[in-house]
Order: structure tokens, then sequence, then C-alpha cells
């Protein structure tokens, strides 16, 4: 049994793992005009350095899971801690656009590994009631990452060039390796493991057929020849993977664990919390700069909000989801975050700060009721020797959500954008109800991630 004092000294070096892969995930967001300026590239070309990270980093997201349970996972986590670090340097030094992409990739498999194995570290080192605890605060994190990235790299890009975007990162994942191969305890019996090739294959270009189609149908058209080809592609690798995975004696994905309802059913209201979430995540900074005229730091500090009420909030519900079970603090949390989007769809031309806040602080309050609860719940359903699958699921789940959520906001935005300007109406009142009508959406995943939570952890 680790020492309560060294348990929270490892909680800190995977908490620092995941913020940082997390972060990095949309920091670059704000960046991509300077970037496109100094490469002299079009934009669609340069939203390939999203695109290239989300796919690499979720591509290998059950692999690692995977490995966890059969390798060292502090070997696993200096590992992660070092390709960030490494990628994170090239990425300064990329003299054109296709090296840049390169090194995101470089930099992508770092934070796979570092975001797939968290969870399961955390569940292995606290025990019970601190367990919840632990892996609520380590839920908050995550998502503060993800919620945070764009006002820090809009602070960064402010005083310096896009470059600067990638420079903290450096130290601190040189730092993290360090202190990860010195602490972290190797207490796992390396096992035996057999690469499932033909399903990483498989999954892999499942999940590209994903995203290209959230990326790219609105551009192709729906009913273009390639949106179809691709759709048929998504479909017929993704039934090629669950059957090959269902024959193989040594499987990427564990779906025995999908057996458990609570564990199945956590996952899909986990991927739904964050599509509504990052609804409003990756349009609210455009909103507040493009419509109000904020200025990019006024807008970081506009997070501040969520930031604070979800760190609060996140071990009080981690607690007591160990005392009282999930069930209700998870059917809250997203009416939580569907009260604070509704809020928004009241701003116009302006909007009150003090309003602006309450609606963060709701956003925030919700996750942290949500997330903690939900990952608790999920990883309390896989034994010890099936964590590090469990962890790797319920990343991959987090991030489809997220990558779901981007595109298909940006998409349903553009779209309608594009259609009520048709219309002769002004562009800023065009813009506000585009915005407004894809927070609606935003509202809908919220709900619908309410609704299957309560059924989730419902005793039998």
């Amino acid at each position: 049994m680790i020492k309560s004092q060294y348990q929270w000294t490892i909680f800190s070096i995977i908490a620092t793992g995941s913020f940082l892969g997390m972060l990095d995930s949309s920091t670059v967001n704000v960046a991509l005009y300077k970037i496109s300026e100094s490469f002299s590239a079009k934009l669609e070309d340069v939203q390939w350095i999203i695109t290239a990270y989300m796919l690499v980093l979720t591509i290998f997201l059950p692999l690692f899971g995977r490995l966890c349970d059969n390798f060292s996972k502090k070997k696993l986590y200096t590992l992660g801690f070092i390709f960030f670090a490494l990628g994170s340097f090239l990425n300064t030094t990329a003299a054109n656009l296709p090296l840049l992409i390169t090194f995101r990739c470089i930099e992508a498999v770092g934070a796979s590994i570092l975001l797939s194995n968290s969870t399961a570290i955390v569940a292995s080192i606290f025990k019970n009631k601190k367990r919840g605890k632990a892996l609520g605060i380590l839920g908050g994190i995550i998502a503060l990452g993800g919620m945070t990235g764009p006002a820090v790299g809009g602070v960064l890009i402010n005083f310096f060039s896009w470059r600067a975007v990638f420079v903290p990162a450096i130290p601190i994942a040189l730092l993290g390796a360090y202190f990860s191969y010195k602490i972290i305890p190797n207490n796992c019996i390396e096992t035996k493991f057999k690469f499932d090739t033909f399903g990483f294959i498989t999954f892999a270009t499942f999940m590209t057929s994903l995203l290209m189609l959230t990326t790219k149908a609105r551009i192709w058209g729906f009913n273009s020849f390639s949106t179809v080809i691709t759709s048929i592609a998504f479909l017929f690798f993704g039934i090629l993977f669950v059957i090959i995975e269902k024959h193989t004696s040594c499987p990427l994905v564990k779906f025995e664990l999908f057996k458990d309802k609570s564990f199945t059913l956590g996952n899909i209201a986990l991927s739904l919390s964050y599509m509504g979430l990052f609804a409003n995540g990756v349009l609210f900074p455009l909103y507040f700069q493009e419509i109000l005229k904020f200025s990019p730091m006024k807008v970081g500090f506009l997070v501040l909000p969520f930031s604070i009420a979800l760190v609060s909030t996140a071990p009080i519900a981690g607690n007591l989801a160990g005392k009282y079970g999930s069930r209700i603090l998870t059917t809250l949390g997203p009416i939580c975050v569907s009260t604070g989007l509704l809020i928004f769809t009241n701003f116009k031309l302006q909007a009150e700060i003090m309003h602006i806040i309450i609606a963060q602080f709701l956003l925030g309050l919700g996750n942290g009721l949500f997330q903690s609860p939900t990952n608790t719940a999920i990883m309390n359903t896989a034994n010890k020797e099936n964590r590090g699958s469990a962890s790797g699921i319920l990343a991959l789940f987090r991030n489809t959500g997220m990558i779901i959520a981007v595109s298909m906001a940006i998409s349903i935005f553009d779209t309608l954008l594009k259609i009520f300007t048709s219309y002769n109406i002004s562009y800023q009142n065009a813009y506000i109800k585009a915005y407004h009508i894809t927070l609606y959406i935003g509202i809908i995943f919220s709900l619908l991630c309410s609704f299957i939570s309560n059924i989730a952890y419902r005793k039998k």
C-alpha cells in the first residue's frame, strides 16, 4: 500500500500529464490564423495541425491503455512525457507546414500515452473513498485543460509569436518525465503482449473515416461521392473492427467490459457531456472576440469562473459519489451545463459581464458534478487486470465526444451563417442566430447525457 503523501505526489505527476495533453489539443486553435500567415498557407490546410493531432491521439488511446495492463506504468508514463516534450520542442523549430503537422503527430503520441494511462494509474494507487475524490479531481483537471487552452494560447500569442504556444510544455514535460521515473512505483509484472495489427489498422481507418466525415462533409457536400464513400468506409471498418476484436486472443479493446451497463452507458454519457460542453467551448472565444469585440486577454479572464467552479466542485463531487453513488450527481451536472448554455443563448450584440460569469460558473459547476462521479463509476466496474483497458476506452470516448463536438459545432455554425446571410440578414445578426442554434443543439446533448446517466447508475 502506497503511503498517503506519496499517493498525492504521484497524483500531481499524473494530473500534470493529463492537463498538458488536453491543454495542447486546444491551445493551438487560436494560433491558426497567425500560422497561416507565417507559412502563407490556406486556413483549411493549417486546420490539419489540429486534425492530425486529435486523430493520432485518439487512434492510439486503446493501444496504450491496453499496454498499461501488460507493461510498467512508470516506463509508459515517462515515455509519454518524453514524446510530448520532443514534439513540443520540434514544433517551435518547424520551417514549414508539413513539418509542423509531422511534429504535432509526435507530440500527439505522447499525449495519447499520458491520457490513456492517467485514470488507470490513479485508480491503482487510491482505494475506496479516496479513489472517488482523486478520480474526481483528475476528471476536472482534464476538462479544465481542454477548456482553458484557447485562453492560454490567446495570452501567449498576444505577447509573443505563435511558436510561444508550444514553449511552456517543454520544461514541464521534461520535469514530468524525471519525476515519473523517480516516483511512480514500478509494481507491474510485465507480461507478453501480442500486438493486434489487423485490429489496430481497422480501428485507425474507422477513426480516420469518422474524423474526415465530421470535418470535411460540409466542404465536400453531404451528397457528394467523397462523403458517401467515407460514410461506407466508416460503417464497414467499424463493424469489421468489432468482429476482429471478438475473435482475437489479444484484442486492442476488451469488449467484455461493455457487458456492464454502467460502463457502457457511462462512457456514452461521457461523450455526450463533451459534445454539449465543447459546442460552446469552440465558439465562445470567436463570438466574444468577433461580435462583442473583447480582447483575447479579456476572453481568457472570462474562462476563470468556469475553472474556479470546476476545480472547487470536482473533489467534493468525487467524495459524495463515493458515499451516495453517482446517479444523482451525474443527472444534475448536465442540467447545470444546459442552464449555463441557455444563458449564453440570451447574449446578442451586448452581454452583461455578470451574466457571462454566472453562465461560465454553471458550466464549470455542472462539469464538476458530472465528471468526477462518472470517472469513478466507470473505473470501479473494471478489475485490477483491466484498469488500463478501461482507462483507454474512457479516454477514447471522451476524445471522440470532443472531436465530434468541435467539428459538428463548426459545421452547423458555418452552414447556418451562410444560410442566414443569403437572406440579407446582417452579418452580426446572422452570426448571433447561428451561434444560438448551435448552442441549443449542445443543450439537447447535455439533457440526453443527463437522461442516460440517470439510467446508467440506477440500482437493479
